[in-house]
Order: structure tokens, then C-alpha cells, then sequence
């Protein structure tokens, strides 16, 4: 999210996160905006992680159609600008999560 850019949001982000018992383990690099390379940052920072198992990446630019988005089949939810993580979003990142989606 691009609210990571800038400390206020970030911090909310991850209370009402936390609120849902739901750790931030860490944020991808930050490159020049509005470049069409999120699907790389989010790919080299998750290889980087040492973690393995289920992942999702959440955002409302449809990342699988910029450099490196294949990558993203199977683990990308796209949100709406105005709506946010709707419930059914939710429900999507859910499924990825516990490898019940390959889309």
C-alpha cells in the first residue's frame, strides 16, 4: 500500500491490524512511485524473508498486469480505491491464505 509512505497511516495500519491479531512482519522496499514494478519489490522482499508456506499481496492497482506480475497468480487480492478490503476481498486473501485458491 502506498500508505506505507507515510508514518500516520503506516502506524494505523498496523493498530487496527494488531487489533485483529494479525502481526506485520515486515514492508517491502520503497522504490520510485508509480513505476510498474510492485510485483518485483513484493516477490524479492518475500524471497528475501526466509519464510515459506501460503502468502497474499493486497492492493488496488491490478499488479498482475505490471513488470513481474505473473508471479502474483494465485496470491494477489485487488482491492477497489473507494472501497477498501470488502469482505469478500477478505474472504479471497482467507482461501489464498489457507491454499484453497489458485486464482
Amino acid at each position: 500500500t502506498a500508505g506505507r509512505r507515510h508514518p500516520p497511516l503506516k502506524k494505523q495500519l498496523h493498530t487496527v491490524l494488531g487489533r485483529l491479531g494479525i502481526d506485520v512482519i515486515g514492508a517491502t522496499p520503497m522504490r520510485a512511485m508509480y513505476q510498474p514494478i510492485r510485483p518485483q519489490e513484493i516477490t524479492a522482499w518475500w524471497g528475501k524473508s526466509g519464510r515459506t508456506g501460503p502468502w497474499v499481496a493486497i492492493d488496488d492497482r491490478d499488479l498482475t498486469h505490471e513488470i513481474g506480475g505473473a508471479a502474483l497468480q494465485g496470491h494477489f487480492v485487488r482491492t477497489h480505491p473507494a472501497a477498501g478490503l470488502t469482505p469478500a476481498n477478505a474472504d479471497k486473501a482467507i482461501r489464498i491464505l489457507r491454499g484453497r485458491s489458485s486464482t
